[in-house]
């Protein structure tokens, strides 16, 4: 097995905000963390930026039958992004597809309650936002969380991720104006794989996180 890269989400946090200082205390940017996994690396971002920080909420389903086969990834906005390789190499019926993104929603809907008590999202519009994730392995989750914000007519987007495949670089790029990660490796293996400790949190941990950051 590869060496860590990392000992840990918050680790990785701090070494990606020290690409990021460009953006310090600039008018007009938001900081946004990809729940669950994103907030440990944006928490750190966002102090050292001294930039507001804020979550945005995006759920992976994956093929039936095959969990680690991931499909796609559904956004609070409604916005549905899909594996289209996968789902050329795996026939998914339609009204299997609107099951998987019938059931999302309601669970992110759930969690859009518990996370940000049904808040509305801050202003978006014209604004910069960083969209902070712990890696990406498909790019499906940050793609649909993309184009969801593009929605809000953001100035600019940027990814900021500690670590991320090739292929999911490749297809994040051309969405945004400007990636910003630390590491690509090859063979990519799993995103976790790169994390000696990945802190896994329940989601009453994460809500507590997210409160002490705010």
């Amino acid at each position: 097995m590869p060496f860590p890269l990392f000992i840990d989400p918050t680790n990785a946090g701090k070494e990606l905000a020290k690409h990021l200082l460009p953006y310090k205390q600039q008018a007009n940017t938001l900081i946004l963390a990809l729940l669950p996994s994103g907030l440990a690396v944006a928490i750190p971002i966002a102090k050292l930026l001294e930039l507001p920080l804020d979550v945005y909420l995006v759920k992976k389903f994956s093929v039936p039958g095959q969990p680690k086969l991931v499909l796609g990834a559904i956004a609070v906005d409604d916005v549905v992004v899909f594996n289209d390789e996968l789902l050329a190499n795996h026939f998914v019926s339609t009204d299997e597809i609107g099951v998987l993104i019938e059931s999302n929603l309601n669970r992110l809907a759930e969690r859009n309650n518990l996370y940000r008590h049904n808040r509305s999202l801050p202003d978006i519009k014209d604004h910069t936002i960083i969209l902070v994730d712990h890696g990406s392995e498909t790019g499906s989750s940050l793609r649909a969380a993309i184009a969801a914000l593009k929605k809000h007519q953001p100035q600019k987007i940027i990814v900021a991720i500690p670590v991320a495949s090739k292929n999911a670089l490749a297809k994040i790029k051309p969405e945004v104006d400007e990636v910003v990660y630390l590491h690509s490796p090859q063979p990519f293996y799993k995103i976790r794989t790169w994390y000696k400790n990945t802190l896994l949190q329940t989601e009453a941990e994460l809500i507590e996180l997210l409160e002490s950051a705010q």
